[in-house]
């Protein structure tokens, strides 16, 4: 069983600190970003947070990308489905670009579509609507 099949619709137990449940899946999603970033990219930062975490994505010619997902608590496969990808000026530009959503199964092709259009084609939702 992969990484997304084993998570899929998974209700995360709340607490008011990081549950070693939570622990375990924030490990196994930043092994799969690093096994499926395109050849080029690496994560320059990771940030951990309550129940969700942010991190910061380089290339090989220094262009900064942003992506985070939702509270995995109340956004159920929001971790899947409703990632956060923007651009950054440098790797402290917490504003950045745009923000679009997308599916995680579709990180490399979102990651290039960005670098190379400066934009995504996929859907384009504000932080506020999820």
């Amino acid at each position: 069983m992969d990484f997304i099949d084993e998570y899929l619709d998974h209700e995360f137990a709340s607490s008011v600190g990081r549950t070693p449940e939570y622990a375990t899946f924030e490990r196994k999603y930043k092994n799969y970003l690093k096994t499926h970033l395109p050849s080029g990219y690496s994560i320059h930062e990771f940030i951990k947070s309550h129940f969700e975490f942010s991190c910061v994505i380089k290339s090989d010619d220094n262009k900064f990308f942003y992506l985070s997902i939702p509270d995995v608590r109340y956004v159920v496969n929001g971790w899947k489905e409703k990632v956060l990808i923007r651009t950054m000026a440098h790797d402290k530009d917490w504003t950045g670009g745009q923000n679009y959503f997308i599916d995680i199964t579709n990180l490399k092709e979102s990651l290039q579509a960005l670098h190379a259009k400066g934009h995504i084609s996929f859907r384009r939702e504000y932080e506020s609507e999820m």
